[in-house]
């Protein structure tokens, strides 16, 4: 069984030794993953005012900044874009421009 096999290579042997096990267990932590055809509501309204109520810090109306706001270059994050020879004249065309001093108003 895979999950057998991947647990004793990452050096944590489960004790799961058929399938049927290892959906016994799946039950046990979230019943959810075995109820075939339903859907459940999620109703994480509920745990997040619980959360809040235990947090003892104000809302606050300013809004998040996050502290990247640009990602350069992530279109180029896949293998497939980085071995594009057009990919590589767009991205030299875009570090052209950016260098350049006529920008676009």
């Amino acid at each position: 069984m895979i999950v057998r096999a991947l647990s004793e290579v990452a050096g944590i042997a489960l004790p799961y030794d058929s399938l049927a096990t290892v959906r016994t267990r799946l039950a046990q932590v979230s019943p959810t993953l075995t109820r075939y055809n339903s859907v459940e509501g999620a109703n994480f309204f509920a745990q997040s005012e619980l959360l809040a109520k235990t947090v003892g810090a104000q809302l606050s109306s300013k809004p998040i900044t996050p502290s990247v706001l640009h990602l350069k270059d992530f279109y180029m994050t896949d293998s497939i874009s980085r071995a594009s020879r057009t990919m590589a004249k767009c991205v030299k065309a875009v570090q052209d421009m950016e260098k350049s001093t006529y920008k676009n108003q």
